[in-house]
């Protein structure tokens, strides 16, 4: 065979042939590696999805998803039973569902790297960033509360979500009445201005959302970007959280049908999220105090992602995880359990409940979403047996 010359040009059909080459080759890679991950996981993910499956026969609630990371921080998900009950549609491993308060965990992670930043401290008072709006004054606590204090729910505001008969009573209109109207985050203040706090500012521990829409503002006024923006830049675009979205409308992408508590208290008579292919309420509502719809994956995968302190090249796990006696850090909850140290988060949206946590002693994170807001059993407890599962299966068996 002749050889080329040394400068003749590579006809083009050569070159493409090669491009096309290169494509095949490389997409044959992708594929042998993600085949060896599904095979790797496929005794686990079995025995986990039968795990799941005993309690959808326990409890009988519509659907459910969960998911796990291995220590090496492959993941696997499962689902069971239906996404939608009247049309009998199954329910598939990545069908979406409101994370509820889980959002919260994405809040504080965005803080500390907007604080690591020096956008912001977190030990500022709120006063220098909220101190020039009206209702700032008639805040209970408003000199002393700081960003922290706010992210580790020791202000000692009141909840408005879930302590203000107002706001139940205006949701459950906007439900039935009026489901795309919005209410802003300085509405969602308005809830708790004029009332007695319920301690002093860093003495006690109470779980409020409205400090996590207060931290919301301030995140907005420091980055000058709206919370979604920054968050989307920041981490999930950045960290591949592909199928975790802002619920920033009715009609939210490969969302399933949520099933509501008829004795729930919002008094609302519609038992179903979805209507219509858009659900029932302006999601806006919720905002920074949750805000997300995900997937169990996404959310196991954020979940050791955020405690093995990988979010940052900066040290930050110790902030985050400084409980101080209470049960809670910043944007992440502590519990005993019989694996030892358990992080994480709950999360409740009106049709679905959300859990998700790390173990840190054997390095694996469990999430797990139902598409039923009431009589589901206790998410903290099932994420323990389905992380028992995962331990066991991934122990080397004797010969």
């Amino acid at each position: 065979m002749n050889q080329r010359k040394k400068n003749e040009t590579v006809p083009g059909y050569v070159l493409t042939s090669l491009f096309i080459l290169s494509l095949v080759l490389l997409s044959s890679a992708c594929a042998n590696k993600e085949g060896s991950k599904n095979r790797q996981l496929a005794p686990i993910t079995q025995k986990f999805r039968e795990k799941l499956q005993v309690f959808k026969n326990q409890l009988g609630f519509p659907g459910a998803t969960a998911a796990f990371t291995s220590p090496d921080g492959l993941s696997s998900s499962v689902a069971v039973g239906n996404a939608d009950e009247e049309s009998k549609i199954g329910m598939k491993p990545l069908d979406r569902m409101p994370a509820g308060s889980v959002g919260k965990t994405f809040v504080a992670a965005l803080s500390i790297l907007l604080a690591q930043e020096g956008t912001f401290n977190l030990d500022d008072k709120i006063g220098k960033w909220l101190g020039d709006e009206e209702w700032f004054p008639r805040l209970p606590n408003h000199e002393d509360i700081t960003i922290r204090t706010l992210l580790n729910h020791r202000s000692g505001l009141k909840d408005h979500a879930f302590e203000s008969p107002e706001f139940a009573q205006d949701l459950g209109k906007m439900m039935s009445e009026n489901p795309d109207a919005v209410i802003l985050p300085e509405q969602l203040i308005s809830y708790v201005l004029d009332v007695p706090p319920l301690s002093k500012v860093g003495t006690d521990f109470h779980y409020s959302d409205t400090n996590y829409i207060l931290v919301g503002i301030i995140i907005e006024k420091a980055a000058r970007l709206s919370y979604y923006e920054a968050l989307t830049t920041r981490i999930l675009a950045k960290f591949g959280l592909n199928d975790t979205l802002p619920a920033d409308k009715r009609e939210l992408s490969q969302i399933v049908p949520g099933y509501l508590d008829p004795n729930g208290p919002f008094g609302s008579s519609i038992q179903k999220t979805i209507q219509g292919g858009r659900l029932i309420f302006n999601p806006l509502i919720e905002w920074t105090g949750g805000g997300l719809i995900s997937t169990s994956e996404d959310l196991a995968r954020w979940a050791k992602l955020l405690c093995e302190g990988k979010l940052s090249t900066k040290p930050y796990l110790e902030e985050m995880l400084d409980f101080g006696g209470f049960p809670y850090g910043l944007g992440v909850g502590v519990r005993d359990t019989e694996l030892g140290k358990a992080y994480g988060h709950s999360g409740y949206f009106p049709g679905y409940i959300t859990a998700m946590g790390y173990f840190p002693d054997q390095k694996i994170a469990v999430a797990i979403q139902f598409n039923r807001d009431y009589d589901v059993g206790d998410p903290s407890s099932q994420l323990v047996e389905l992380a028992k599962v995962v331990i066991e299966e991934l122990r080397p068996r004797t010969q």
